[in-house]
C-alpha cells in the first residue's frame, strides 16, 4: 500500500531500508527459538531486546533509526491508526513493528494466508450459533456476575435481563465456572464485588474512539487514476478510507455499500469520546462526503443513504509500556470461578487474539473442573 508514485530517490531509499529492518526482525529468534513478533501474541519473545521497544513510541523509534521520509512516516502512522486507533506518536514502537512483522512467514516473504467472508465475522457468528443450537440464549444482556459460596461450595451467580419486544424478564443462572468475553472496561460494572473494589489493572486498559459510516450508493463511483478496490485508502487523510462491503459478492457494478472508518487519534481516550459525542450526524456525514469526494467527485449525488455509528470504546490502545506490563497478565488470571477472554488481554484487537483467549479460557475451565482434554494451543 506504500505510495510509490511520485516518490523521491530518498523516499525509495528509506522504504528499502525499512524493509530490511523488518526482515531482520522477521528472522530474529531468541534462545528458545521464539520469534520477536508472531500471532498469537502469547508466542512472542519476552527477551529484553524485543520488549524494550514497548518503552517508546513508534515515532521515537523511527527517529532513532533515521527515518524521516514523509511517505514512510505516513505508512507507519496509517498502520497504527488502522489496527490500534492511535497515531505514530501514541502507539508503542513494539506495536508498530508487530503490525508489519507478525504475519510475515519469512524475511522478504509474503504474509500468512488471509481469510475473510462477504459477510465478515457474521459468518463465524452464524456458524457458532448453529453449533450451539438451543443452548444459545439470545436477546439477553448480563447485568450482574457474583461469585458466592453455597452449601460450602463456591459458584458463580449470573443475572440477565431478557427482552422480547415489550416483554422484559430478569433471569438468574448458577454456574461452576463463567467465561467473560467482554472487554475489561465492562468488568467493574458487571462483577459485583468489583463495583466497590475495582482491581488496579483495570485502569491500565485504554480504548480508542471511532466513527464508522455506511454509505448506500446507487452505483459504484468512478475512480481517479485507479479503479475501486476492496480497501480504498486516501493518502494524507485523517480517515482510514473505506471498504466496499459487497466486494466479495462477485458483483462489480450496480448499487453497493461503502463502509468508511475514522479513528479519533488527536485526543486522550476520554477526550476522544467527548469529541465523538459532540459532533452530530449531519456534521459527520459532511466529513465523510468531503473526504471521499476527493477521489470520487460524484459521491454526493450517488449516495442515497448515509448512516453514522459512534464507537466510544472501539479497540484497546497499545500505548508505550502496556503490552509488556503486568496489567495484562493480571487481567487474564481467573478470579473466583470467573475466566476472562477478550482481545484487549493481548493489547491488540485482532481476530487471532480473540480466538486464542477464547480457547485459553475454555481450557482453563476444563482444567478447573478436572475434565481431561488435549490442548489445542
Amino acid at each position: 500500500m506504500y505510495l510509490r508514485a511520485g516518490a523521491t530517490v530518498e523516499d525509495r531509499r528509506q522504504w528499502a531500508k525499512f524493509q530490511q529492518v523488518l526482515d531482520r526482525w522477521s528472522a530474529w529468534r531468541d534462545r528458545q527459538g521464539r520469534r520477536a513478533f508472531t500471532l498469537p501474541l502469547a508466542g512472542c519473545s519476552d527477551d529484553p531486546a524485543v520488549t524494550q521497544l514497548d518503552k517508546m513510541t513508534a515515532a521515537q523509534w523511527l527517529g532513532q533509526q533515521g527515518f524521516d521520509s514523509p511517505r514512510l512516516l505516513w505508512m507507519v502512522d496509517y498502520a497504527c491508526r488502522d489496527d490500534y486507533g492511535m497515531s505514530v506518536g501514541q502507539a508503542s514502537a513494539w506495536a508498530a513493528l508487530f503490525y508489519f512483522v507478525s504475519r510475515r512467514v519469512a524475511p522478504g516473504g509474503t504474509g500468512r494466508p488471509f481469510l475473510t467472508w462477504p459477510e465478515g465475522n457474521a459468518r463465524i457468528v452464524r456458524h457458532l450459533a448453529e453449533m450451539a443450537g438451543d443452548r444459545l440464549r439470545s436477546g439477553e444482556a448480563v447485568i450482574d456476575i457474583n461469585p458466592v459460596v453455597r452449601d460450602g461450595r463456591e459458584i458463580v451467580e449470573v443475572v440477565s435481563l431478557a427482552s422480547n419486544g415489550a416483554d422484559e424478564r430478569v433471569r438468574g443462572y448458577r454456574a461452576n465456572r463463567v467465561i467473560m468475553a467482554t472487554p475489561q472496561f465492562l468488568t467493574p460494572y458487571l462483577v459485583r464485588p468489583w463495583r466497590s473494589d475495582r482491581p488496579e489493572h483495570v485502569a491500565s486498559f485504554e480504548y480508542g474512539s471511532w466513527m464508522v459510516a455506511n454509505l448506500a450508493v446507487d452505483q459504484r463511483p468512478a475512480g481517479i487514476g485507479f479503479p475501486m478496490a476492496w480497501d480504498n485508502v486516501f493518502y494524507n487523510s485523517r480517515s482510514l478510507g473505506y471498504v466496499v462491503a459487497t466486494h466479495q459478492a462477485g458483483e462489480d457494478r450496480g448499487p453497493t455499500v461503502l463502509t468508511y472508518y475514522y479513528p479519533i487519534v488527536d485526543e486522550s481516550p476520554k477526550g476522544g469520546r467527548r469529541f465523538l459525542e459532540s459532533i452530530g450526524r449531519d456534521e459527520w456525514a459532511d466529513v465523510v462526503l468531503a473526504d471521499i469526494e476527493r477521489a470520487h467527485p460524484e459521491i454526493r449525488q450517488l449516495t442515497r443513504e448515509l448512516n453514522v455509528a459512534r464507537w466510544g470504546h472501539a479497540m484497546i490502545r497499545p500505548k508505550p509500556g502496556f503490552v509488556w506490563s503486568g496489567s495484562r497478565e493480571s487481567a487474564r488470571q481467573p478470579w473466583r470461578g470467573i475466566h476472562f477472554a477478550n482481545t484487549d488481554l493481548s493489547g491488540v484487537a485482532l481476530f487471532e487474539e480473540a480466538f486464542y483467549h477464547g480457547t485459553r479460557a475454555g481450557e482453563e475451565v476444563l482444567a478447573g473442573l478436572s475434565i481431561s482434554h488435549q490442548s489445542v494451543l
